[in-house]
Formats: structure tokens, C-alpha cells, sequence
């Protein structure tokens, strides 16, 4: 994969790309960028492979703040794959996969696949059976390989993101990032913290549009990285802000 597909592996690939704090679970999980290429690799094999999605299939997600987060918008920007963001009671006609979190698990379709991440430390697998015709992520995942072997994607004029119901492409999300990147008065290279109060174990809100933009394309348009923060105490992410040596701390 190319560094537009694969930005991890842009910058110093041992570094850290994304990690995540949950104060409820006590979980701090970290990918650096060759961690985050395998995690996106496994899930884009496991799109191609075990779902048939190709460029053009829409892939919906209702999940909250959580690492996994940006490795489905990696995974599916590689195979140009259009992501978009709605609850599970609202998905649109349009989707092939949908993508849910325990929460939102009770209200999933079963007008589409659905893929469930249990959200759980450590990327354990949900510990009870799902409903039918529902895959659980991390115990699939596994199964699938760490290099993807596919032609780069090049930026073109086909949607890979649905942002605020406008149907962008590569080239037209970039110019969004780099709008926001301006506005944040970003720097290359930049550390930044992305927090929640509210942790991925609880009925915790989905990933907003803002939120989407942050936790990948962000960091990856600007070399950097970015620490997701969910559960946590203004004490908790006063220590966090200074552990991770955080040089920017992004409010919606």
C-alpha cells in the first residue's frame, strides 16, 4: 500500500500512530504505524475477502470513540470503499456493511451484513454467541493477513467518505482536512488528544462527523498521530496530556 492509503508507514513506522485510553476499563492500547498497516491490512482483507466489497460498496459505521475506530476508515480508504456514519436505526438503503459496537448492536438491520466489535480490552471477542447473520469482529478478524496485496488507490472522483450527507472524494476530503487542519492551527507532526466523556463499555454516543475526521485523517494529512481518551477525569486527562507529551487538544 502507498502512503495515501497506508500514511502510518509514512512517518517513523515504530512510532506511535493511535492510541487509547478508556478510564472505565483501564485499557491504554497503542498501535504504532507498522501495528496500525497490519490492523488495516487484516480488516481491508477481511472486507475484500469475506464480504466481497469493492470500490463504490458503501460501508456504514456505528461505533464510538474507540481505536478500532480509525483502523475500518483505513481499511476501507484502501480499497475505496465509501465510508459514512449513522446509527443502526437509521442506516441507509445504500449500505453493504454495517459496523456496530455492543450498544448499538440491539438495533442493527438485517437488511445488510452487520459486523459487531465488542470493544472489549485486549481485542477480545464477544463472550456470548450474536445474533444470526452477525459476524463478531475480532474473533474473524484473526483469520485474515497482514499485507494486502491491492493496486494503490489513487485519489479520483468517486466518494470515500459521506460527511454531513456531502458524498466527498479523495481529493475533496483532503482539501476538508487541510481546511481543518488550518483552522486548528495544526503543525506538522502534531501529537493530539481527542477525548470523550463518555467510555466505549457505556451507551456511549457514535463517532460524530468531526470525530471522524480527527481520529484518522487529521493525523495521517499531517504526519502525525493522535491519543484517543474516553471515561477519562480532568485529572485523568491532565496526566495523559503530559504522559503522551500531547501538543494539541482538539474540542468539537
Amino acid at each position: 500500500m502507498n502512503a495515501v492509503t497506508n500514511p502510518a508507514l509514512s512517518r517513523d513506522p515504530s512510532a506511535p500512530f493511535v492510541t487509547y485510553y478508556d478510564g472505565t476499563t483501564g485499557e491504554r492500547t497503542e498501535l504504532s504505524g507498522t501495528s496500525f498497516a497490519n490492523w488495516q491490512a487484516k480488516t481491508a482483507n477481511y472486507l475484500r475477502d469475506g464480504f466481497g466489497l469493492e470500490a463504490g460498496d458503501r460501508l456504514t459505521l456505528d461505533l464510538p470513540l474507540h481505536w478500532i475506530t480509525p483502523v475500518w476508515i483505513a481499511a476501507a480508504r484502501a480499497l475505496a470503499v465509501t465510508v459514512s456514519i449513522a446509527p443502526a436505526s437509521q442506516v441507509p438503503a445504500s449500505t453493504d456493511l454495517l459496523v456496530v459496537g455492543p450498544t448499538s448492536l440491539a438495533h442493527a438491520p438485517t437488511s445488510c451484513d452487520v459486523v459487531a466489535c465488542s470493544l472489549l480490552p485486549f481485542a477480545q471477542p464477544f463472550g456470548k454467541p450474536l445474533p444470526t447473520g452477525v459476524e463478531d469482529y475480532f474473533a474473524e478478524v484473526r483469520n485474515y493477513g497482514d499485507h494486502l496485496d491491492a493496486p494503490p488507490v489513487s485519489p479520483g472522483t468517486d466518494p470515500v467518505l459521506v460527511l454531513d450527507a456531502n458524498a466527498l472524494s479523495q481529493t475533496q476530503l483532503t482539501e476538508v482536512a487541510r481546511a481543518r487542519i488550518s483552522t486548528l492551527e495544526l503543525k506538522n507532526g502534531a501529537r493530539l488528544l481527542l477525548a470523550s466523556e463518555s467510555s466505549a463499555s457505556e451507551e456511549s454516543p457514535s463517532l460524530t462527523a468531526a470525530q471522524l475526521l480527527d481520529c484518522y485523517d487529521i493525523p495521517s494529512t499531517i504526519g502525525g498521530s493522535v491519543v484517543l481518551a474516553v471515561g477519562q477525569t480532568p485529572e485523568q486527562l491532565e496526566r495523559i496530556t503530559d504522559q503522551e507529551r500531547v501538543t494539541d487538544l482538539i474540542n468539537e
